[in-house]
């Protein structure tokens, strides 16, 4: 009884609905939220752009929102940094796209896997790329894998083209890490950067940074990938954690829900005490 007292005490001093309304707007009414996955991967696979900078374009396009547009402009940008620095694999991003769109199960999985695919095969190398142009269109990715080394395991490229429902668990937690990033932790100092959409109180800030840390990231993506194998069947994996990735607003929801709730009396009056606006 104590305990539950407590933590609604502290959800009516913090609280998760309006500390995460203005990141929860920056993603909702993004462009891509409205775009049907099977046009967002035509526009994905019928673009034969030859550098980084147009993929950004491109990717800044999906993410229009015209109330943030200096933080997508700078989200975009950090995003690729990301997954350049901390992955080697640019991809990720576009991956990650997929997530955002509309779709249900079976249409996620299709995109998911014909994507996935090819820019594994693109990494690993011509003779793979050759296997997968015969059922695909030439040139995905063209210019955004080039000396990327986006896969350096060959072996698990040639298995992935061999059985396109199988993916390493390595290679599928890498890009769920990426992507909680982008739509959690990564957008936080951007929004307090470019002070756009709602105005933030300045704790929020320390909340949502504390809530989206990497650490709760991993133990999150842990506790979901725990009961999976080595090599994981796509289709059985998005039928059971698809809406929770997809359900980005939930996700945000649910960290900052857990990260105050766990807060000690003298940790809340310490960040109650972050009140500048």
């Amino acid at each position: 009884m104590g305990i539950c007292l407590e933590n609604r005490n502290k959800r009516e001093r913090l609280i998760p609905e309006q500390i995460i309304e203005n990141i929860n707007n920056l993603f909702k009414n993004m462009s891509i939220r409205t775009s049907d996955i099977n046009d967002l991967t035509t526009r994905i696979t019928s673009n034969q752009l030859s550098n980084n900078e147009e993929w950004k374009n491109f990717i800044k396009k999906e993410f229009m929102n015209p109330n943030y547009q200096q933080t997508i402009n700078d989200l975009v940008n950090e995003a690729f940094k990301a997954a350049s620095l901390s992955f080697g694999d640019e991809s990720l991003l576009l991956m990650s796209l997929l997530f955002l769109a509309n779709s249900d199960v079976d249409k996620f999985v299709t995109s998911f896997q014909s994507l996935n695919l090819t820019r594994k095969a693109k990494g690993a190398g011509n003779e793979i790329m050759n296997v997968v142009d015969a059922g695909m269109k030439k040139g995905l990715f063209a210019g955004l894998v080039t000396g990327l080394n986006a896969i350096q395991n060959v072996s698990g490229a040639v298995s992935q083209v061999s059985n396109p429902n199988m993916i390493r668990k390595y290679d599928l937690k890498n890009l769920i890490f990426y992507y909680i990033n982008l739509v959690t932790l990564l957008p936080v100092n951007l929004l307090k950067k470019n002070n756009e959409g709602n105005i933030m109180k300045e704790y929020y800030y320390t909340v949502l940074n504390n809530a989206f840390d990497k650490k709760i990231q991993k133990n999150f993506i842990d506790e979901m990938l725990k009961s999976y194998p080595e090599e994981i069947n796509i289709k059985e994996f998005f039928r059971e954690n698809l809406i929770i990735l997809k359900e980005d607003s939930d996700l945000r929801k649910d960290l900052v829900t857990n990260y105050i709730n766990n807060l000690k009396e003298e940790d809340i009056k310490l960040i109650m005490k972050r009140t500048s606006n």
